[in-house]
């Protein structure tokens, strides 16, 4: 008998490791259109106002700060890059100049409209405050990962060397100049006409997808928040 309660047991299975996505962690709590609460809208809005001001100042502090380095790269990369004739490199300055005085207004716009987006699923999904850490994360990734790697694209692009004369790209002056205009003139025309699409669809996209969402089956807080506000005429 004594045999019997000293033989060796088999050893117990091992336990199967946490998957960190497993749906049993409370933690990462995914939006279900069809299980929305109040709660969940309180948290997405609170999340997106918190999101979308901490990475709009975040990509305006970006543009401001980063743009010069930016622009001096990319001015440096026209002038030193043997792919390019002196003509074009004379036309494109003025065009890089413009562009860095724009980029600070397009990083603000950019990351309010991403901060807000970014902000609302994780303050839903989680918490504001995890709506906080990670806009923060993005401002970094703005400032430090993202801006590297167009300075290091810009330097990769105006270290090419062409194989042969042919392979260089040049425009003759006179072009150069039809250029400009016409870059102006296209600049202004696309401005005022993008100015007038938006004015004329953004009410009527506003409504067709509010009433969408108000016709589907999903969550009431989900469609109260979604629709957002649909203009007063349909289209």
């Amino acid at each position: 008998m004594s045999s019997l309660n000293n033989a060796p047991q088999p050893p117990a299975p091992p336990t199967p490791p946490q998957d960190p996505k497993d749906p049993q962690d409370h933690h990462d709590h995914r939006i279900d259109e069809h299980d929305f609460s109040w709660l969940d809208l309180g948290k997405g809005v609170a999340g997106s106002l918190i999101g979308g001001t901490i990475e709009g100042v975040g990509g305006a502090a970006a543009g401001l700060i980063k743009t010069p380095r930016i622009t001096f790269e990319a001015l440096r990369g026209v002038w030193t890059s043997k792919m390019l004739g002196p003509v074009l490199k004379s036309t494109l300055t003025p065009v890089v100049l413009a562009a860095g005085l724009l980029a600070p207004v397009l990083t603000t716009i950019g990351g309010l409209g991403y901060g807000m987006f970014e902000g609302f699923t994780t303050g839903a999904e989680k918490n504001p405050l995890a709506a906080a850490s990670k806009a923060v994360e993005t401002c970094k990734q703005m400032h430090g990962k993202v801006t590297q790697q167009v300075v290091d694209a810009i330097r990769e692009a105006a270290t090419q060397q062409p194989a042969t004369p042919q392979d260089v790209y040049e425009i003759k002056v006179v072009d150069a100049g039809k250029g400009l205009l016409s870059s102006a003139a296209t600049a202004v025309i696309d401005s005022v006409g993008a100015a007038t699409s938006v004015a004329f669809h953004v009410p009527c996209g506003y409504w067709k997808v509010s009433k969408d969402i108000w016709k589907s089956d999903v969550a009431l807080p989900l469609k109260v928040g979604g629709s957002s506000w649909p203009p007063q005429a349909p289209c």
